[in-house]
């Protein structure tokens, strides 16, 4: 009798240890998803500034874009992207939507994009960083129904793992079209 109690114990405790494990294999594919889909938004929001730069020729100046042209008063400063505004997985912004994200509907636009730019070369090429961040699982939301500020940034990047923020940071440079 008393073997059987402790087979039974034995299958018992390998059960919960398979149970265990498939909890974390569960987390680290949304964990891993979540950094996929930042990964697009980043590189979206990278598509978004090179198409911004065809309108920056040698004929043309830098105030004929729309985003790149932030360079002339904010050098090396992080901007928010999309108007403060939250995307989704596809890079669309909140806003863009007919009603705005707001309470539990702010789970379907987690990401907030932030870039930064330099000169590379003066009035040749732009270089700088896209960085995209998000609410880890069990995080709290970052700031409300936006993206906060870029002091709020600053503070849940640097305080990443222990505020439960996710950050994904991606490099970039443009260079000015050699067209009349």
């Amino acid at each position: 009798m008393i073997e059987i109690m402790i087979s039974v114990l034995i299958m018992i405790v390998g059960l919960v240890g398979i149970f265990a494990m498939q909890i974390v294999a569960i987390q680290a594919n949304a964990s891993s998803r979540d950094v996929t889909e930042a990964l697009g938004v980043a590189e979206h929001f990278i598509g978004t500034l090179e198409q911004d730069a065809s309108n920056w020729t040698t004929g043309s100046a830098l105030g004929n874009t729309t985003i790149l042209t932030t360079i002339t008063s904010n050098e090396g400063v992080w901007q928010l992207a999309n108007g403060n505004q939250p995307v989704n997985v596809h890079g669309v912004a909140a806003a863009t939507i007919t009603a705005p994200a707001s309470g539990e509907e702010m789970g379907r636009f987690p990401y907030c994009v932030a870039y930064q730019l330099n000169w590379g070369v003066d009035n040749q090429v732009i270089s700088g960083l896209v960085r995209v961040y998000w609410p880890r699982i069990g995080g709290q939301k970052l700031f409300g129904d936006d993206c906060g500020s870029t002091a709020d940034l600053n503070k849940a990047i640097d305080g990443a793992p222990q505020v439960g923020v996710g950050v994904v940071t991606l490099p970039f440079a443009v260079r000015r079209t050699d067209v009349e």
